[in-house]
Order: C-alpha cells, then sequence, then structure tokens
C-alpha cells in the first residue's frame, strides 16, 4: 500500500487515533507479510500524528459535516466481525478530528474542493555512482556502499577488496548526489559521508596525528586516542578532536551561507583559516560563515538523522528542505525559487528508495504539489 492507502484506510484511523493492542498487533503482523510496505506505513504515521499543516480553519458547520461524513464513511454497519470498531471509533474520532481536517488532502472528506496549485516538478539528474580512487586505481560502486580499511586493502561488506594506497598516502571516496556511504578507517574510527560528499584519507596513520580532509558532510564516531589528537580538515575550517561523535556540514553552499558542526557527545574545536577558534559541548552547534563563528543549543537529532535514514524538520524553510532532497535524491526542482520565502516544513520524512513515497509525504506537510520527470537531457 501506498501513504494514501493507509490513511485512508479505517483499521488504520482506528488504531491511529485509540493506540490499542489488537492494532498495533495487526499492524505489526501485516508489516512483517508485507515488508515493502513498511516505510509507506511509518510516513504514513508521521504524517497523521507529528505534522504541522497549513489548513484553513473549518467552521463550526463545516466540522458537523465533516464529522457526519466520517462517521457514515468509517463507522460500518451492524456486523460481529467489526463491532469493535463501532465501539471504539466514537470517541476517539470525535477527539481526532483536528487530526483528520489536516490529513483531508488525502481523506477528501471535505466538500469543497483544494485550491489547483501547480505542481512544483522534480527533474532526475543523470545517475552517477560512488568511486574509490588509490592513486592509478579507480573502483564503482553500484548504489550505496560499506567500506573498511583492512591493513594494505579496503574490503565491502559483500567481501570485495581493493588495493589501496601504502602507508600515508591518501585515497579518495567520491560519493555522488543520490548516493551514501559508510566507512571505516584503520583506527577503527567510524563515519558515514552523506551526498555530494568527497573524502580523502590515508589506508594508515601515522605519527602523532590522524588527519582526513572533507568536502560535503560526515558523521563520525572517533575513536578515542589521547596520544594522536583526531582532525578533520576542510577548506574553509578544522574541526580537533580526541574521542567524539559530531557531525560536519562544509558543503559551502547551504541554504544559509553557513557551514556547521554539531557536537554529539565529547568534545571538540574548531578553528577557521585564520586562526579563530571555538569549543563545543554536547547538543551544541557552532555556524561558520567565513571568519564568523556563533554557538547555539541544537536537538542534535535534527542535523543527525539522515544517517538513521530519515529527515527530521522543525519549521524549516522550504527551500532548505527541497536542497536536502535534491542532495539525497539527485533531483532539481522547478519553481523553487519562486516559493513562499515563510513556508515551512515541520515533520519526519523517511528517505524512501522510492522517491515517490517522499514526494508525497511532503505534498501533505505543505500546500504545494509535486511530481517526478526524467531529465532526458
Amino acid at each position: 500500500m501506498k501513504i494514501k492507502d493507509f490513511l485512508t484506510n479505517e483499521y488504520f484511523i482506528v488504531w491511529m487515533l485509540s493506540k490499542d493492542a489488537d492494532g498495533a498487533a495487526y499492524w505489526e503482523d501485516y508489516i512483517k507479510r508485507n515488508p515493502a510496505d513498511k516505510e509507506a506505513f511509518y510516513q504514513a504515521q508521521f504524517e497523521f500524528n507529528k505534522v504541522h499543516f497549513k489548513k484553513e480553519k473549518l467552521s463550526e458547520v463545516e466540522k458537523q459535516e465533516l464529522f457526519s461524513k466520517i462517521i457514515n464513511q468509517y463507522v460500518p454497519d451492524q456486523g460481529k466481525s467489526r463491532s469493535f470498531l463501532r465501539k471504539k471509533m466514537l470517541y476517539p474520532v470525535a477527539a481526532g478530528l483536528a487530526i483528520l481536517f489536516s490529513i483531508g488532502v488525502y481523506l477528501q472528506l471535505t466538500a469543497t474542493d483544494s485550491k489547483k496549485v501547480e505542481p512544483i516538478i522534480g527533474r532526475v539528474g543523470e545517475t552517477k555512482e560512488i568511486q574509490l580512487i588509490t592513486g592509478e586505481q579507480e573502483y564503482v560502486f553500484k548504489g550505496n556502499t560499506v567500506l573498511k580499511v583492512d591493513g594494505s586493502d579496503i574490503r565491502d561488506k559483500e567481501g570485495g577488496t581493493f588495493q589501496a594506497e601504502e602507508g600515508t598516502t591518501y585515497n579518495t571516496l567520491v560519493v555522488p548526489y543520490g548516493r551514501q556511504s559508510e566507512l571505516t578507517l584503520s583506527d577503527g574510527s567510524h563515519l558515514w559521508l552523506n551526498s555530494g560528499s568527497t573524502l580523502r584519507f590515508p589506508t594508515k596513520f601515522s605519527g602523532i596525528h590522524r588527519t582526513i580532509y572533507l568536502e560535503g558532510e560526515i558523521y563520525i564516531d572517533v575513536v578515542e586516542d589521547k596520544k594522536r589528537p583526531f582532525t578533520v580538515e576542510t577548506s574553509q575550517f578544522n574541526v580537533d578532536v580526541y574521542g567524539t561523535s559530531f557531525n560536519v556540514n562544509a558543503y559551502g553552499d547551504s541554504f544559509d551561507g553557513k557551514d556547521r558542526v554539531v557536537l554529539v557527545e565529547g568534545s571538540v574545536a574548531v578553528e577557521t583559516k585564520e586562526g579563530n577558534r571555538a569549543k563545543l559541548s554536547p547538543n551544541e552547534a557552532l555556524l561558520i560563515e567565513g571568519e564568523s563563528l556563533s554557538k547555539q543549543n541544537v536537538d542534535v537529532s535534527r542535523y543527525v538523522s539522515w544517517k538513521e535514514g530519515y529527515l527530521s524538520f522543525d519549521q524549516t524553510p522550504m527551500k532548505e528542505v527541497l536542497m536536502e532532497l535534491s542532495r539525497y535524491y539527485n533531483l532539481s526542482f522547478s519553481k523553487e525559487s519562486n516559493m513562499d520565502s515563510d513556508q515551512t516544513c515541520t515533520g519526519k520524512i523517511y528517505l524512501s528508495t522510492d522517491v515517490s513515497n517522499v514526494l508525497e509525504t511532503l505534498s501533505a506537510m505543505v500546500d504545494s504539489s509535486f511530481k517526478i520527470e526524467e531529465n532526458n537531457n
């Protein structure tokens, strides 16, 4: 089923309103039997519970009409097999009307037609693959990949072995838009490389420093070694750390023109090329714009959720949302520059392998519609 199918399914609605154990068991069993529907199922839950929609308020008369339509459509006639639905539906529906109003875009229960909006078209870019460059050797991986430095080689989770540069000579991992990669370094530090990123790393760290070079975004768990500090170096700043978990966004073309370092745990110091320096504590973000540094307290999950397979937004400007989706799915959106500058998005979007599901979720979050077109240029 697609997201729309869940949101118009009476059993799903009853369960979302009542959260009863029988319903939970039913849907758990359903997902086990239909694993392909898992992503749409979770997206439907987020749309139902977590998303704030920009909808005009209904009058009391419209509420009564909508309530009657819900009752007629979702409360079944007499019947033993569905008697529990009649028993549980009346009160939860009344309590959940505000939510149902919001997702009326899917349920189509209102009497008035919604305003016709020209869709924003997402054009799919040319598909490119992840590249691992080791000296004169170049390896290409189809789809996302998980790599590990193992002695003088680099291995993938399928058992493939790739000859790496010897000693401290640097290898290059290029992750294009539409792809992601994981990499375990020789010291055991584990990192996630986001779409549109390039990382240079040695086969083996030597001496008193451990340094990697980044263009783009990574999340990294650094193995502690007090005798050998770890440094992430970018074109604008460096991040120095002994052992910690943090996210570095250094694309250079972010929505607000600022790069970011977000600290999950531990302690890091950030230094610009001109020597300006700042230290971070957990749950802090450092915004970097040229030589300007500014700290703020943040919910770190908003900035690191991408590695868990979803994006989290909290009153995030739509242009920023589309920029993040553009990187992940290698899309270019039409009309992006014409969107209302005040339009924001709140909620969570699971990064489904089917981009249509993601844009269906986004359509429910905002007063816009989207469609995908192949780029034939």
